[in-house]
């Protein structure tokens, strides 16, 4: 296998380990995607269904506890999103001409020719094709024909198109989430203080409707600080 082109690693360009930690990233925040949005949403959409107070605000302190290190990542993902080369192209083909013992038992001028063919016309980036020879490696048991591989391929861009997306998004879902629950923070005191209002002014319930607001807001600027 190493023949059908001399001189190259078979060392994949990026680690395993690498991309575990990126899969467990995206399952990460997947959830916390999804309570965000819904919570950030609540406001323009009243009839979303969101998750609980408590649901929300773990959400809130997992993506302020780890917006350093997503950051990061998001980072790295950019980096290695760029397209793959024609040789990073032939380190795959050896990179899964060496994970798989059949390979060497059969041709494989023909299939190194093809796989350098298709694999530049589906042009990958260096992650995407990475991801991809790592996902044919884990679940193939022989060497994958050309179709699988442009499978994996496929596979692999919408897999990390995904995950590239929630931590560009996530940032920003954090804020809207924040001034969501700010919002209904202040709802909540506001309902509070009207009731605080009316259980000490009972008369005021009778008044036309401006003027009970008016008393409301004359009376709520003097007892900002009552508790409710």
């Amino acid at each position: 296998m190493t023949d059908l082109i001399p001189g190259l690693s078979t060392t994949p360009a990026i680690g395993i380990r690498d991309l575990t930690q990126l899969r467990t990233t995206h399952a990460e925040i997947t959830d916390i995607i999804s309570i965000l949005y819904l919570k950030a949403a609540s406001h323009r959409l009243p009839n979303l269904t969101c998750r609980s107070d408590g649901e929300v605000r773990r959400a809130i302190s997992w993506a302020e506890q780890h917006a350093g290190e997503l950051a990061a990542r998001s980072r790295s993902l950019e980096r290695a999103m760029r397209p793959a080369t024609e040789k990073e192209i032939g380190q795959s083909l050896l990179f899964l001409g060496g994970a798989f013992p059949n390979a060497g038992k059969i041709d494989l001028t023909a299939f190194g020719e093809l796989f350098m063919q298709y694999v530049r016309d589906a042009a990958p980036s260096l992650i995407v094709l990475q991801a991809a020879c790592d996902r044919v490696i884990r679940t193939s048991r022989f060497l994958p024909t050309i179709s699988e591989v442009l499978e994996a391929i496929a596979e692999a861009r919408k897999e990390l198109e995904g995950l590239r997306s929630s931590l560009s998004r996530l940032p920003q879902l954090l804020e809207e989430a924040k001034r969501a629950v700010e919002r209904d923070e202040e709802d909540r005191r506001e309902v509070a203080a009207q009731r605080e209002f009316f259980r000490r002014n009972p008369e005021a319930q009778n008044l036309p409707f401006l003027e009970r607001l008016a008393e409301f807001r004359k009376w709520r600027a003097v007892n900002a600080g009552v508790r409710t």
